[in-house]
């Protein structure tokens, strides 16, 4: 990426963390993750709740008990909502954050004067592009951080 790219990169990701409806999104990305992970433990653990009410039941009449379901699943299972969340939301944020990229500039009268400097539409697009792919990624690092945390905090069922 060309200096120019670069620079036109930086400038972008930091003006568009200055939008409120940035930091909304972010936040809401964040509640979300968590939530998800939250409705997964618990139905997780409702599963479990069930299984031992039935296995006293069936130790009781003298039936045969089978294993535990929630054992055979892997404890990544408590994130499968996440990914929805993921999809929806993050989505929902890159076309927010892309479409901020560019309505700055327009708004602050900007696009006049970087038309008039010796910059190409190319390294332009590049380093809007380039801020775009930033955002995102630190969103989906953050989200990835959280996932990994609250697996790692949620108790077994």
């Amino acid at each position: 990426m060309t200096a120019p790219a670069l620079l036109i990169a930086r400038h972008s990701a930091r003006f568009v963390l200055r939008e409120k409806i940035v930091g909304l999104l972010t936040g809401l990305f964040i509640v979300l993750v968590l939530l998800s992970a939250w409705l997964g433990w618990e139905a997780t653990a409702t599963v479990n709740r069930i299984y031992l009410d039935t296995a006293a039941f069936l130790q009781g009449a003298g039936q045969p008990v089978p294993s535990n379901p929630v054992l055979e699943i892997s404890p990544l299972s408590l994130m499968r909502n996440m990914v929805v969340y993921v999809a929806l939301i993050g989505a929902l944020a890159a076309i927010v954050i892309g479409n901020q990229l560019v309505t700055i500039d327009r708004k602050g009268g900007v696009v006049p004067l970087i038309a008039s400097r010796p910059l190409t539409s190319g390294a332009y697009a590049t380093g809007k592009m380039a801020a775009l792919l930033g955002l995102v990624l630190v969103l989906t690092g953050v989200a990835a951080v959280l996932a990994a945390g609250t697996l790692a905090m949620l108790p077994q069922s």
